[in-house]
C-alpha cells in the first residue's frame, strides 16, 4: 500500500500567519505571509508578494526572534515558496511559535 505524502512526513505540518521581512529597492519591507510547513530545517509560504529565487528573507517567529532564510523554491504557477533556515531552528522554538498561534 502506498503512502500518502503527509505520511511519509518526519514532523506534523503547521499552518501559521506570519511576517517576513525582506529588503526590495533598497527599503525594508514587512509582509504578511501564510506559512504552510514549518520545520527546524524551513518552511513553505504563501504570499502576494514575489520573493526572489536565492533571495534572502527573514521570517518573524517571534517579536524578539527574526529567522534568517534563503528561498529555495518558487513555484512556476502559484505564490508559494520554499525557504531554507540559515541556521535550523531548535524544536523548542518551533513548539512555541506553533502553540503561539494556536
Amino acid at each position: 500500500m502506498q503512502k500518502l505524502a503527509d505520511e511519509r512526513r518526519g514532523a506534523p505540518r503547521h499552518f501559521l500567519h506570519l511576517w517576513t521581512v525582506s529588503r526590495r529597492h533598497g527599503s525594508t519591507v514587512r509582509e504578511k505571509v501564510i506559512v504552510a510547513d514549518l520545520s527546524t530545517g524551513g518552511f513553505k509560504m504563501r504570499s502576494a508578494v514575489d520573493f526572489a529565487l536565492h533571495g534572502s528573507v527573514f521570517l518573524e517567529l517571534t517579536s524578539d526572534i527574526l529567522a534568517q532564510a534563503t528561498v529555495v523554491r518558487k513555484h512556476a504557477m502559484l505564490p508559494e515558496y520554499g525557504a531554507r533556515f540559515v541556521q535550523p531552528l531548535t524544536q523548542v522554538i518551533v513548539d512555541r511559535v506553533v502553540a503561539k498561534s494556536e
